[in-house]
């Protein structure tokens, strides 16, 4: 079985809104990387997602420039450099921080998050070991 993340660099958000409580982070254009870099050939897909931080607040602006440059979750005490890991559902504390190629960060920090993926993937590229 491969291993599926959503690469935060190059990632596109279409809008980061507030539901009650929640934050939710909706990339028209998730990067997911299937495989195991090194080990055995990878792909490249697009695909929507929507990420919802429960208990959340944000801080910073969201861009009109929504591409994103580089980002950091965490949950817990564990560090994601760029990528969020797939399936992704906790109820731990959560700090999502993006920086987008405008140059404006966001941080986004709740307790608890549940990531959902959704539409027709697109193959955008191949690698190989």
């Amino acid at each position: 079985m491969s291993n599926r993340i959503i690469e935060l660099h190059n990632s596109t958000v279409s809008t980061i809104t507030t539901e009650g409580r929640s934050v939710i982070v909706s990339f028209s254009a998730a990067y997911i990387h299937h495989g195991n870099p090194g080990l055995d050939a990878d792909t490249g897909w697009i695909q929507p997602a929507r990420l919802e931080i429960k208990e959340a607040s944000m801080k910073g602006e969201f861009p009109s420039a929504n591409t994103i440059l580089d980002g950091v979750l965490w949950v817990g005490n564990v560090e994601h450099s760029n990528f969020i890991p797939i399936p992704f559902d906790t109820l731990d504390t959560v700090r999502l921080h993006l920086e987008f190629v405008s140059g404006n960060p966001v941080t986004l920090t709740g307790k608890g998050a549940t990531l959902e993926i959704f539409g027709e993937p697109k193959l955008i590229e191949n690698f190989l070991p």
